[in-house]
């Protein structure tokens, strides 16, 4: 059996058994209407999966990818998210040794005009990193992950301010760190954003006094505040 019908085969063989797990009242539950509570805007890394969250994504998470998790690139997928389906999380999703984010740190004037296009709207989110040399290549890699995060999110928010205003939406910036990279465990989702504030101070001060005791908690917990 050749290498290409191998993996096919396995694939509907999974697909099969995933299916008879399920009973038909699971499938009828969203039958004719999908009712998500998080939009997830995330690269398309196969290394990232919304699995990594510990819930079935099935009707609970619409998940728009590209490389390098650029708001712009998807627009229209993330609107229909946020303003038709009205989910009140925004998750916009980085992560550690993220291929996109290092090619457009180098020359990829190589590639094809697709994947140009798409590296190009990088540039502007790691530009502080680009001037600074004194890193090495790996440490300036993960910075400039951050930065491309707290970028989008700030995107984000511009974008859909009213309904955060109105306590309709929040916007998590956050970083799947599959690599231990800051030392908190291996595939941990590390929170570095909240409606474009980027310490624990600043969201604090913002949230309502009712709900800041499970905040603190939760920043806590989760926050990463580098």
């Amino acid at each position: 059996m050749g290498k290409f019908l191998e993996i096919l085969t396995s694939l509907f063989s999974g697909q099969k058994r995933y299916s008879q797990k399920k009973d038909s009242h699971f499938f009828k539950k969203f039958l004719t209407k999908q009712t998500p509570y998080i939009t997830l805007l995330t690269c398309s890394d196969s290394r990232v999966q919304s699995e990594i969250f510990g819930i079935d994504p099935t009707n609970a998470i619409f998940c728009v990818r590209n490389i390098g998790n650029q708001l712009i690139n998807n627009l229209g997928s993330v609107d229909y998210g946020i303003i038709h389906l009205q989910t009140p999380l925004l998750i916009i999703l980085g992560h550690v040794r993220c291929g996109a984010v290092t090619a457009a740190l180098g020359d990829y004037s190589e590639e094809n005009t697709a994947v140009i296009g798409e590296l190009n709207g990088l540039c502007i989110p790691i530009r502080r990193t680009l001037e600074d040399n004194r890193e090495n290549f790996e440490l300036q890699v993960e910075r400039a992950v951050l930065e491309n995060v707290h970028y989008q999110v700030d995107l984000a928010v511009r974008r859909y301010r009213d309904r955060i205003e109105r306590g309709k939406l929040t916007v998590i910036g956050a970083v799947y760190d599959f690599g231990n990279f800051y030392g908190k465990g291996f595939g941990r989702v590390l929170p570095v954003n909240v409606n474009g504030k980027k310490s624990v101070k600043e969201i604090l001060e913002r949230v309502d006094k009712k709900e800041k005791a499970a905040w603190e908690n939760f920043l806590k917990e989760n926050f990463l505040e580098v």
